[in-house]
C-alpha cells in the first residue's frame, strides 16, 4: 500500500511540475495530425499494427538469415531470445502501467483528434512501444543491419501512436526504454545456456530445424578422406610417401618397465623426397 501510495504521489508530482513540456509536445504533434488528413489512414493502420508487423518480419528475416550464419548458434540463439524478451516486456508492461496510473490523454484533455478507438486504460507506457522496444534492441545484437532498421521503425511506431492522439511522448518513449532493458537483460543472461542447448540440439536429428549450416568436418578428416581431385588420385596412408618420394614411415616399439606395457612410438625418417 505505501509502494502505490508512493507511485502516486511521485505521479502526482509529475503531472504539476514535470508534465509540462510533454503535454507541450503532446499538443504540437496533435496539431500536426489535425492539418496531415491525407496521412490519417496510413498512421492509423501503422500504429494500429502496421509497425509491429513490419517488427515481426524483420525478426523472421533475421532468423532464417540466422540459420545459415556459421557462428556457434549465437544469432539464432539471440533471434529467439529476442521474441522471448518481446512477450516479456508486455508482461512488465501489465504490471507497470496500473502502478503509475496515467490517464490516457483523450481523457485528461478535452478537444484531443483522436484517429483510433482506444479504451481508456493506463497511458503509460505504451505496450507498442514496449514490444517495439524489445524487437529493435534484440534485432540489433543480431544484425547490425537489420537492427538499424528495426530501430527506424520502432521510433516511428512510437510516433504513430502519439500522432494517433492515444498516447504522450514521455508514454512511448518509457515504452520504448522499458522493452530495449529487458530485452538487452534476458539476452544477456539466458544467451550462452541457450547456445549450448542447441549445440546439444544439433547433435539429434533435429539439427536440420535448428539450422542450416554445413556440419564442420573433425580435425584430420580432410587429410583422411580427401576431397579434391588431385587429393583423390594420390594414395592415403603408408603408400603416400613412396608416391611422394619419401622415406616410409619407421616404427619403434618398446616394452616399458614397469607393468609391462607396450608402448609404440612412429617417427618419419627424412626420405630423399622429403627435403630438396
Amino acid at each position: 500500500m505505501r509502494r502505490h501510495e508512493a507511485l502516486s504521489w511521485l505521479t502526482l508530482y509529475l503531472e504539476r511540475h514535470g508534465m509540462a513540456a510533454d503535454r507541450s509536445l503532446f499538443w504540437d504533434i496533435n496539431q500536426l495530425s489535425a492539418h496531415t488528413g491525407w496521412a490519417h489512414g496510413f498512421m492509423a493502420a501503422y500504429a494500429l499494427w502496421g509497425g509491429l508487423a513490419c517488427l515481426a518480419t524483420i525478426w523472421v528475416v533475421c532468423g532464417l538469415l540466422a540459420r545459415r550464419r556459421d557462428d556457434g548458434f549465437a544469432s539464432i540463439a539471440t533471434v529467439a531470445l529476442t521474441g522471448l524478451a518481446t512477450v516479456l516486456a508486455l508482461l512488465v508492461n501489465q504490471v507497470v502501467g496500473p502502478l503509475v496510473d496515467r490517464p490516457r490523454p483523450f481523457v485528461a484533455m478535452p478537444h484531443v483528434l483522436l484517429l483510433l478507438s482506444h479504451s481508456a486504460d493506463p497511458s503509460f507506457p505504451s505496450d507498442h512501444a514496449v514490444m517495439a522496444g524489445a524487437f529493435a534492441a534484440g534485432l540489433l545484437v543480431a544484425s547490425r543491419r537489420w537492427g538499424a532498421v528495426a530501430a527506424v521503425l520502432a521510433v516511428f511506431l512510437a510516433f504513430a501512436r502519439v500522432y494517433c492522439g492515444v498516447h504522450y511522448p514521455l508514454d512511448v518513449a518509457g515504452g520504448l526504454l522499458i522493452g530495449a532493458a529487458v530485452a538487452a537483460l534476458v539476452i544477456g543472461v539466458a544467451r550462452n545456456l541457450v547456445v549450448r542447448l542447441l549445440v546439444a540440439l544439433a547433435r539429434t536429428p533435429l539439427r536440420p530445424m535448428i539450422t542450416a549450416a554445413p556440419v564442420r568436418p573433425a580435425v584430420g578428416v580432410a587429410q583422411r578422406y580427401p576431397s579434391t581431385p588431385d587429393d583423390r588420385r594420390a594414395p592415403v596412408g603408408p603408400a603416400s610417401h613412396a608416391a611422394r618420394g619419401d622415406q616410409p614411415s619407421a616404427t619403434v616399439s618398446r616394452r616399458a618397465e614397469p607393468g609391462g606395457v607396450d608402448v609404440t612410438t612412429t617417427a618419419d625418417l627424412p626420405g630423399p623426397g622429403r627435403y630438396r
